[in-house]
């Protein structure tokens, strides 16, 4: 539970940055080489530094939990501020030291059995091996690591995105994307939706772009399709002739995606939840599609590209 309460504390990016600089200081009062209370709250610091992009002071802050944890024998604060490190030197490209601190965390894991933990440490350790061109090794290392079961949604999450960049390193983007969608959900279900908790959108956009979903990509990042050139406008209405389902080559992928959510019944909101949009967004491509299709309801959207409308 540490790590999952440390990234709590971390989700609240404002809270955990004045924590951040509190703990840098230290107290005035406290000797050298005192261990903190609580593991959560100066780990959630941490965490909050590197997911605001204050690398410097994560790393500072990591080695003075790593030095005071390892003078009190605090082997599970150790743990946790190796897995910090391990993301700071990720970010950084210093894929080297961060499988040094991955492998640390992954041992003091098993050392205290704990499989959750030692599930995040594999994460960190594989995402530094593909780092290293060792993609191949990676994967072995994340299917030898028994899965965590309960684990909470943000170690869960980390596990995904091991997974998906082990997969797109070794160019099955398909499996990939699914698995940098599964992340966003699993950090959704926490509240955990800043840019820079986990880095899956960039991920999966960059999937897409492999697969040539260029406009999916775009959306992944910004929630706004590009569009390549003036889209031809169809007649309206029903056209004699015409095979149903023909029309979805009208659509662009992520217009697709929308189109078919709602086809099955899902609301605005709930597609808008499903694909980590805002509701505004996938109304704007419902109205694109609309326009498109020369149509003007949900149904006629069913028809139009031949799948039966749920309800």
């Amino acid at each position: 539970g540490a790590l999952a309460a440390a990234a709590a504390a971390g989700g609240r990016l404002g809270t955990a940055r004045r924590m951040a600089l509190r703990v840098a200081a230290g107290p005035a009062d406290a000797p050298e080489g005192t261990a903190p209370g609580s593991a959560a709250g100066p780990v959630g610091a941490a965490l909050a530094l590197t997911w605001t992009g204050d690398l410097d002071g994560a790393a500072a802050l990591a080695d003075r939990l790593i030095s005071m944890s390892r003078a009190s024998d605090d082997l599970a604060t150790t743990l946790l501020a190796h897995l910090v490190r391990s993301e700071v030197r990720h970010r950084r490209d210093e894929h080297t030291d961060a499988h040094t601190d991955a492998e640390a965390a992954l041992h003091l894991a098993r050392r205290l059995n704990a499989p959750a933990l030692a599930g995040a440490a594999a994460a960190a350790a594989a995402r530094a091996l593909v780092g290293l061109g060792r993609a191949a090794e990676a994967a072995v290392l994340l299917s030898d690591e028994p899965a965590a079961g309960d684990a909470h949604p943000f170690i869960k999450a980390l596990s995904l995105q091991a997974h998906g960049t082990v997969a797109a390193a070794l160019g099955d983007h398909t499996t990939a994307v699914r698995l940098f969608l599964d992340c966003g959900h699993r950090l959704a279900m926490r509240g955990i939706t800043h840019p820079g908790c986990v880095t899956w959108r960039a991920q999966a956009a960059a999937s897409y772009r492999a697969l040539g979903e260029e406009s999916a990509s775009a959306t992944i990042l910004d929630g706004a399709p590009r569009q390549r050139g003036p889209v031809s406008r169809p007649q309206l209405g029903p056209q004699p002739g015409r095979e149903p389902g023909r029309e979805r080559t009208l659509l662009s992928p992520a217009e697709q995606r929308v189109a078919e959510l709602v086809v099955r019944g899902n609301s605005s909101l709930e597609v808008a939840e499903k694909l980590f949009l805002s509701k505004r967004t996938v109304d704007t491509h419902l109205g694109r599609i609309y326009r498109k299709l020369g149509i003007h309801s949900r149904h006629e959207l069913a028809a139009a590209i031949g799948e039966e409308l749920r309800v």
